[in-house]
Protein backbone atom coordinates (compact mmCIF):
# COMPACT_ATOMS: atom_id res chain seq x y z
CA UNK A 1 0.00 0.00 0.00
CA UNK A 2 1.39 3.39 -0.98
CA UNK A 3 0.89 6.18 1.56
CA UNK A 4 1.72 9.80 0.87
CA UNK A 5 2.24 12.08 3.88
CA UNK A 6 1.75 15.80 3.91
CA UNK A 7 1.84 18.02 7.00
CA UNK A 8 -0.87 20.64 7.40
CA UNK A 9 -1.17 23.33 10.03
CA UNK A 10 -4.57 23.60 11.64
CA UNK A 11 -5.72 26.92 13.06
CA UNK A 12 -6.65 26.49 16.70
CA UNK A 13 -8.48 28.46 19.35
CA UNK A 14 -5.26 29.46 21.12
CA UNK A 15 -3.40 30.30 17.89
CA UNK A 16 -0.86 27.51 18.47
CA UNK A 17 0.06 25.43 15.44
CA UNK A 18 -1.05 21.84 15.84
CA UNK A 19 0.26 19.54 13.14
CA UNK A 20 -2.13 16.97 11.75
CA UNK A 21 -0.88 14.67 9.01
CA UNK A 22 -3.02 14.09 5.94
CA UNK A 23 -2.67 10.50 4.78
CA UNK A 24 -3.98 9.50 1.34
CA UNK A 25 -4.88 5.86 0.76
CA UNK A 26 -5.71 4.07 -2.46
CA UNK A 27 -8.99 5.13 -3.93
CA UNK A 28 -8.55 8.74 -2.79
CA UNK A 29 -9.84 7.97 0.70
CA UNK A 30 -8.39 10.61 2.99
CA UNK A 31 -7.48 10.11 6.61
CA UNK A 32 -6.06 12.61 9.08
CA UNK A 33 -3.81 11.39 11.84
CA UNK A 34 -1.46 12.38 14.63
CA UNK A 35 0.85 10.47 16.95
CA UNK A 36 1.03 11.67 20.54
CA UNK A 37 2.67 10.67 23.81
CA UNK A 38 0.80 11.19 27.05
CA UNK A 39 2.66 12.42 30.17
CA UNK A 40 3.32 8.80 31.17
CA UNK A 41 5.12 8.01 27.90
CA UNK A 42 2.30 5.98 26.35
CA UNK A 43 2.09 6.34 22.54
CA UNK A 44 -1.27 6.98 20.88
CA UNK A 45 -2.27 7.25 17.22
CA UNK A 46 -5.33 9.41 16.65
CA UNK A 47 -7.01 9.08 13.24
CA UNK A 48 -10.11 10.33 11.49
CA UNK A 49 -11.50 9.68 8.03
CA UNK A 50 -12.03 12.92 6.10
CA UNK A 51 -15.64 12.01 5.30
CA UNK A 52 -16.41 11.42 9.03
CA UNK A 53 -15.32 14.66 10.72
CA UNK A 54 -16.67 13.80 14.16
CA UNK A 55 -15.72 10.13 14.45
CA UNK A 56 -12.14 9.68 15.61
CA UNK A 57 -10.25 6.56 16.61
CA UNK A 58 -7.79 6.82 19.52
CA UNK A 59 -5.43 3.83 19.45
CA UNK A 60 -2.91 2.96 22.18
CA UNK A 61 0.22 1.44 20.61
CA UNK A 62 2.27 -0.98 22.73
CA UNK A 63 4.93 -3.60 22.14
CA UNK A 64 2.19 -6.20 22.75
CA UNK A 65 -0.24 -4.82 20.18
CA UNK A 66 -2.84 -2.10 20.32
CA UNK A 67 -6.29 -1.30 21.62
CA UNK A 68 -8.65 1.52 20.74
CA UNK A 69 -11.70 3.57 21.47
CA UNK A 70 -13.81 5.57 19.03
CA UNK A 71 -14.97 9.03 20.08
CA UNK A 72 -17.25 11.63 18.51
CA UNK A 73 -14.84 14.59 18.36
CA UNK A 74 -12.68 15.87 15.52
CA UNK A 75 -8.97 15.11 15.42
CA UNK A 76 -8.21 18.87 15.44
CA UNK A 77 -10.06 19.42 18.72
CA UNK A 78 -8.33 16.43 20.30
CA UNK A 79 -4.92 17.58 19.02
CA UNK A 80 -5.36 21.05 20.55
CA UNK A 81 -6.56 19.62 23.86
CA UNK A 82 -3.65 17.17 23.92
CA UNK A 83 -1.20 20.04 23.40
CA UNK A 84 -2.79 22.04 26.22
CA UNK A 85 -2.66 18.98 28.51
CA UNK A 86 0.88 17.78 27.82
CA UNK A 87 2.78 20.96 26.93
CA UNK A 88 0.91 23.65 28.84
CA UNK A 89 0.29 21.49 31.93
CA UNK A 90 -3.47 21.96 32.18
CA UNK A 91 -5.54 19.37 34.04
CA UNK A 92 -6.90 16.59 31.85
CA UNK A 93 -10.47 17.09 33.10
CA UNK A 94 -10.32 20.76 32.08
CA UNK A 95 -8.86 20.43 28.57
CA UNK A 96 -10.80 17.27 27.72
CA UNK A 97 -13.97 18.41 29.49
CA UNK A 98 -16.02 17.41 26.44
CA UNK A 99 -14.95 13.75 26.85
CA UNK A 100 -16.53 11.24 29.18
CA UNK A 101 -14.53 10.19 32.26
CA UNK A 102 -13.99 6.77 30.63
CA UNK A 103 -12.53 8.37 27.47
CA UNK A 104 -10.21 10.56 29.56
CA UNK A 105 -9.13 7.54 31.61
CA UNK A 106 -8.15 5.71 28.43
CA UNK A 107 -5.86 8.49 27.20
CA UNK A 108 -4.39 8.90 30.69
CA UNK A 109 -3.81 5.24 31.67
CA UNK A 110 -4.56 3.15 28.58
CA UNK A 111 -7.25 1.24 30.47
CA UNK A 112 -10.66 0.93 28.81
CA UNK A 113 -14.02 1.04 30.57
CA UNK A 114 -14.44 -2.69 29.93
CA UNK A 115 -11.09 -3.42 31.61
CA UNK A 116 -12.01 -1.29 34.63
CA UNK A 117 -15.34 -3.13 34.87
CA UNK A 118 -13.50 -6.45 34.76
CA UNK A 119 -10.93 -5.34 37.37
CA UNK A 120 -13.70 -4.51 39.82
CA UNK A 121 -16.01 -7.40 38.94
CA UNK A 122 -17.13 -9.91 41.55
CA UNK A 123 -15.28 -12.93 40.15
CA UNK A 124 -11.89 -11.45 41.16
CA UNK A 125 -9.93 -13.50 38.63
CA UNK A 126 -6.66 -11.86 37.59
CA UNK A 127 -6.68 -10.15 34.21
CA UNK A 128 -3.87 -9.19 31.87
CA UNK A 129 -3.79 -5.51 30.98
CA UNK A 130 -2.05 -4.51 27.77
CA UNK A 131 0.17 -1.66 28.94
CA UNK A 132 3.43 -0.41 27.44
CA UNK A 133 6.21 -2.89 28.09
CA UNK A 134 9.92 -2.19 28.23
CA UNK A 135 11.99 -5.40 28.17
CA UNK A 136 15.16 -3.70 29.44
CA UNK A 137 13.30 -2.15 32.38
CA UNK A 138 11.74 -5.53 33.17
CA UNK A 139 15.18 -7.22 33.18
CA UNK A 140 16.57 -4.50 35.45
CA UNK A 141 13.63 -4.89 37.85
CA UNK A 142 14.22 -8.67 38.05
CA UNK A 143 17.93 -8.09 38.75
CA UNK A 144 17.10 -5.57 41.48
CA UNK A 145 14.63 -7.93 43.16
CA UNK A 146 17.29 -10.66 43.22
CA UNK A 147 19.77 -8.29 44.92
CA UNK A 148 17.50 -7.37 47.82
Amino acid sequence: MHIQLKVNQIATKSAKAVHVTLIRHKGDKQMYGINRLNPHGMRFMITQLADRPHQTEIRLLTSRGSKRIVVNYSVEIIAQSWFDWVHDGHFIQNVFGYMTPDEREFIKTGITKEEWDEIFSQDNEPIQLMLPFDEELEKENKRNVGNE
